[in-house]
């Protein structure tokens, strides 16, 4: 039986760090073509279903590729107007807030990743993930002293660690985004060129 057929959708899947999955948003992140689970993200072992590494993989790239965008955008601000009411009980009308949604996130992935990895590892990252070194560049460029092999065994390292941990990340993770996005009423500013332009 291949391990496609052996998942049951119906049963909640635990990671490693206990938290649960749904089987659809892990045949969702899943590699197609990954040997350990068939395509389908989800890994039967002795204590039950886990999820797999791919999911964990493809989470990381996904808030990898945010964090490039955000980069890209780092001079836009989101103004949005706050109606509600005060502690105090009395309502607000109309206050002029401005947002970094680029920023946020950027800051956020960061200190994420320096939390979460060892020196070694965090050098890795910032030199191959976050600057797009060649890993003979990072080889160089990185203290400890790794070839080729160990190299790229702490890359996929790094990317199921910080992977899980964005998609697990409490009380907001990082994937999915929609904690950074603003709302649609909000105009985005360019500072840079003083320009104001409505968001799409």
């Amino acid at each position: 039986m291949s391990a496609a057929l052996a998942v049951d959708f119906n049963q909640q899947v635990r990671s490693v760090t206990g938290k649960q999955w749904s089987p659809r948003d892990c045949l969702v992140y899943a590699s197609s073509n990954c040997s350990l689970c068939g395509g389908t993200g989800v890994r039967n072992v002795q204590a039950g279903q886990t999820v797999c590494a791919c999911v964990y993989r493809y989470c990381f790239r996904a808030v990898l590729g945010k964090y490039h965008q955000c980069r890209a955008h780092s001079g836009l601000r989101t103004m949005f107007i706050a109606h509600g009411y005060l502690p105090n009980g009395r309502k607000r009308h109309g206050e002029l807030n401005v947002w970094t949604p680029h920023e946020d996130y950027v800051a956020d992935v960061e200190i994420q990743a320096r939390q979460m990895l060892s020196t070694l590892e965090a050098d890795v990252f910032f030199a191959h993930h976050v600057e797009g070194r060649e890993w003979r560049d990072c080889v160089n460029a990185v203290r400890g002293g790794l070839d080729r092999g160990s190299f790229f065994h702490t890359v996929y390292r790094i990317e199921e660690r910080l992977g899980r941990h964005f998609a697990e990340l409490e009380p907001y993770p990082l994937l999915p985004w929609r904690y950074f996005v603003p709302c649609d009423h909000s105009r985005v500013i360019d500072f840079g060129n003083w320009q104001a332009r409505k968001r799409n």
